[in-house]
């Protein structure tokens, strides 16, 4: 399946590629793979992308998201499930 502009502008889909990275999916039900999140609440997306941070994993440069935006995220996303992951964090 072709990912197309409207995958990743549409909040209500929620694009996924599959582990090997040989499939792009936009099941809803489907929890395999990396989701690509076209909105997270509590932040917007042109703070978050001028706060970003750099990596690279398997050397691919990849854009994430600060580790401040992303405990906003957690935290306004009010559940438990993200909450939870707050306590680790430095």
């Amino acid at each position: 399946m072709a990912l197309a502009n409207e995958d990743l502008t549409a909040p209500s889909v929620v694009p996924r590629v599959d582990r090997s990275g040989m499939r792009v999916r936009t099941e809803l039900n489907d929890s395999s793979g990396w989701k690509i999140m076209t909105t997270i609440s509590g932040v917007e997306f042109s703070i978050c992308y001028s706060r970003r941070v750099t990596a690279e994993i398997d050397g691919i440069s990849v854009n994430l998201i600060g580790l401040e935006d992303r405990k906003i995220n957690k935290q306004t996303s009010g559940r438990n499930k993200d909450l939870n992951d707050l306590e680790p964090l430095p």
